[in-house]
């Protein structure tokens, strides 16, 4: 099977292109780790950086445009 075959399968069956997967389980993960690690000892850009966010104000606006809120809110939940 070609990579154009594998990522118009995976599109068809997904919805999403393969990187879209990808960034939405990133994204995921990171607030997954924003809920659960202590917002005293740990930023959101430290736990951005961790999932391999390096622009922080990129990741911010990403962020509040998946869920509906600052990464910041999340952590201090």
């Amino acid at each position: 099977m070609s990579t154009r075959s594998t990522q118009e399968a995976f599109q068809r069956v997904l919805g999403v292109t393969p990187m879209q997967y990808v960034q939405q389980h990133r994204m995921e993960r990171v607030r997954a780790d924003l809920l659960e690690v202590d917002p005293a000892t740990t930023t959101f850009a430290q736990v951005a950086r961790r999932w391999g966010y390096l622009h922080v104000g990129r990741f911010s606006g990403a962020y509040r445009a998946r869920f509906g809120e600052f990464p910041r809110d999340s952590l201090h939940r």
